[in-house]
C-alpha cells in the first residue's frame, strides 16, 4: 500500500516512521508543522495503538487511529498504518520491504524516525526504517533525523541540531490535543510541551525540538546540500 502519489520536483517529500500514532505530534511535531508547507510530508505509523499501557484492545487501536488521521489532516499528510503488533515490533524483513516499496515511489529528501536507543518499540522502527532505506538504495541520500526523546536512553551528548518551533507552538499544541485517549487531564497537554521548553533552553530559545542525525552534519555531500532541510527553516 502506498502513502500517495510520489512529489513533484517543486514540492520534494519527507517521511515520518514511526511506531505509534501520536509519535510525530509529540516529538516531531513543531518540526512537522514547520516543513509542511514546502514539503509534501508524509506519515507511516507501524502500529495502531492498541496495547496503549494495558491489554490490546481494538476499541483503543481504533480511537486512536482516528486521532493520528485528524492530527495528520493538519499536516496535510498521508497516513498509512503497517498493522504490526504494538508492544512486539520487529524489523521483520516483510515489514522492511513494505516500507523500502513506499520509499522508492516517494523518494523523500529526509526521513523522520525514531532513535536506536530508545525503548523496544521505538528501536524496533529505527531499525526497520535504516534497513528499509538500505533496501530502497536511498540512505547516502536521505537525511535521517531522530528527535531526543524524554525517558529513553541515549548516549551522553548534546543533540546534533536543534530546530526553533517557537513560532507554531500554539499549533503544535493543538496537534497534540488531537490524540485525546493520551490526556488524562488537563495538564497533560503542557507536559508534552514542557520537553520543548527544556530544548529551548538549551539552544537560547522559547521552544524547539532536538535531533540526532544519521549521518554527520557537512555543508556539501557528494555534489547537494546535506543536513539542509533543517538548517534551512526560517527561525
Amino acid at each position: 500500500m502506498s502513502t500517495g502519489q510520489p512529489s513533484s520536483p517543486a514540492r520534494p517529500a519527507v517521511v515520518f516512521v514511526t511506531a505509534h500514532p501520536d509519535d510525530v505530534a509529540f516529538f516531531m511535531g513543531g518540526t512537522a508543522l514547520l516543513l509542511r508547507d514546502r514539503y509534501q510530508l508524509h506519515v507511516i505509523v507501524a502500529t495502531r495503538g492498541e496495547r496503549g499501557r494495558g491489554a490490546p484492545s481494538e476499541e483503543l487501536a481504533a480511537i486512536r487511529e482516528s486521532e493520528e488521521r485528524e492530527a495528520c489532516r493538519m499536516l496535510g499528510a498521508p497516513v498509512t498504518f503497517l498493522g504490526l503488533a504494538d508492544g512486539a515490533i520487529y524489523a521483520e524483513r516483510e515489514a522492511v520491504e513494505r516500507v523500502a516499496a513506499m520509499l522508492r515511489e516517494i523518494r523523500p529528501v529526509a526521513l523522520f524516525t525514531h532513535g536506536p536507543q530508545a525503548k523496544p518499540d521505538h528501536a524496533a522502527v529505527y531499525l526497520l526504517a535504516l534497513q528499509a532505506l538500505e533496501r530502497a538504495k536511498l540512505f547516502w541520500e536521505t537525511e535521517m533525523y531522530m528527535p531526543l526523546q524524554d525517558g529513553e536512553t541515549r548516549h551522553g551528548r548534546y543533540a546534533d541540531l536543534y530546530v526553533n518551533v517557537t513560532a507554531v507552538i500554539d499549533e503544535k499544541r493543538a496537534l497534540v490535543a488531537c490524540h485525546r485517549s493520551h490526556h488524562k487531564d488537563a495538564g497533560s497537554v503542557e507536559h508534552i510541551i514542557a520537553h520543548d521548553v527544556l530544548m529551548g533552553k538549551l539552544c537560547l530559545c522559547d521552544y524547539a525540538e532536538a535531533y540526532m542525525t544519521g549521518l554527520p552534519l557537512v555543508a556539501r555531500r557528494w555534489g547537494r546540500k546535506a543536513g539542509s532541510i533543517l538548517m534551512e527553516l526560517d527561525r
